[in-house]
């Protein structure tokens, strides 16, 4: 169902769920080993997209365009913070690779944006 279709109400209910209103169906799934961006490249370029978790630090608030990269994030499994699907992956003009992310914040409201974080 859309998102549109099924509203949010934060209150106990009945489900709504009607299978004439569905817009997507699982395929399948893949097994990435951490840490591993291999694998992420090429999951992502033949299966769809790769949610992944990273950790969000101070710089990424000031984040406006272009490819983000930061020197203060860690990446392990208890240093992540933040939830984010993989779309894509491109490269810039000089040469360097980066992966697309979708976010989606809803902290007071939702908000949907794409950035550009480096990998390997």
């Amino acid at each position: 169902m859309r998102e549109d279709d099924y509203k949010y109400v934060g209150v106990q209910g009945k489900c709504k769920f009607s299978p004439s209103s569905v817009v997507a169906k699982f395929k399948g799934s893949n097994n990435i080993t951490e840490g591993d961006e291999n694998q992420i490249y090429q999951v992502v370029g033949t299966s769809g997209v790769v949610s992944i978790a990273y950790q969000v630090v101070n710089d990424f608030m000031f984040y406006k365009s272009g490819v983000y990269s930061s020197t203060r994030c860690k990446s392990g499994a208890m240093d992540v913070n933040h939830a984010v699907l993989v779309v894509g992956y491109d490269v810039t003009a000089s040469g360097e690779n980066y992966w697309i992310v979708k976010v989606r914040n809803c902290v007071v409201f939702c908000l949907f944006f794409f950035f550009k974080k480096i990998f390997f």
